[in-house]
């Protein structure tokens, strides 16, 4: 990226960064900086692109909300009012107990699918490591044979040398 001028400023959500560099992970191997965002966005990610847009327009449908506090309450999925007064108070909006009720119920009815991705992603997490784990003792396995056949050659190689003499 050394060298090229920003041409477009755009706030993404976790989600659209994550999908970014999946299909550029596809393409080859990701850099240092690529593959620590990365594993970042794996790590708190909490809905698909799908839903992430949707609670995203949601929000947006709420006049004081605009596109950046938006995309942070959908990274953050505040579980509490607490949480999204912060939130919302960091940008200095201010809302009525009416329309923050409203702002909180829109994140609750994404609360099932949040949980419903993060089951998953465990899943596939746990699936990747034990595959792992299978191609790691697989490679042992191998290695030890190998070690095996090479110790048998020596062997073979010595009792040549010594009937020889």
């Amino acid at each position: 990226m050394i060298g090229n001028e920003l041409k477009e400023s755009k706030d993404i959500s976790l989600a659209e960064v994550l999908e970014i560099l999946e299909k550029r992970k596809k393409r080859g191997p990701l850099g240092y900086e690529q593959q620590t965002s990365h594993d970042y966005c794996e790590n708190f990610v909490k809905l698909s692109i799908t839903d992430t847009k949707g609670l995203i327009s949601q929000l947006l449908e709420i006049e004081e909300i605009n596109e950046k506090t938006a995309i942070k309450i959908v990274d953050i999925m505040p579980m509490k009012e607490a949480q999204l007064k912060i939130i919302l108070a960091k940008d200095r909006i201010e809302l009525s107990s009416e329309k923050l009720q409203k702002v909180f119920e829109i994140i609750m009815n994404y609360k099932p699918k949040m949980e419903e991705y993060i089951k998953k992603k465990k899943k596939a997490q746990e699936v990747a490591e034990k595959k792992e784990k299978t191609e790691t003792k697989e490679e042992k396995k191998k290695e030890k044979t190998e070690t095996k056949e090479e110790k048998k050659k020596e062997k073979k190689v010595k009792e040549k040398k010594s009937d020889k003499k």
